[in-house]
């Protein structure tokens, strides 16, 4: 297990924040390995982990696995539940995030992805 890097606030097409160094592209050090994701995206591409779960609600699962040699899969709404777990019930749609984001898998097979998103696919309760 291990923690990645992510832009401040989870959105930007590059992985800088002001707490940590800039995520780098393993493939170019002078590229930018995409968006919110980015972490994840270095992270498989390098190796450090075979598979990661992006968040996707403008790209961020897209753009790095474009950019890292990836394949990403913004799946579609409501196939990988985002309900109970990362949502409070109290407030629904606070952010207006809830009805853009879609999570999905970030590996480097095809094969890999399709098994990742037959994981953690599933029926949302609401």
């Amino acid at each position: 297990f291990g923690k990645t890097n992510v832009p401040e606030l989870g959105y930007s097409g590059v992985g800088h924040n002001p707490v940590f160094e800039t995520t780098r592209n393993p493939w170019n050090l002078a590229m930018t390995p995409g968006g919110s994701s980015a972490g994840s995206g270095a992270s498989v591409a390098c190796g450090v982990t075979p598979m990661a779960i992006g968040s996707d609600g403008g790209g961020s699962i897209r753009i790095p696995s474009a950019h890292c040699g990836l394949f990403g899969i913004k799946a579609s709404m409501g196939r990988v539940p985002l309900y109970p777990g990362c949502r409070d019930p109290a407030y629904p749609g606070v952010s207006s995030w809830a009805s853009l984001e879609c999570i999905g898998p970030m590996t480097r097979t095809v094969e890999d992805a399709a098994l990742m998103l037959s994981v953690i696919s599933g029926p949302d309760p609401r």
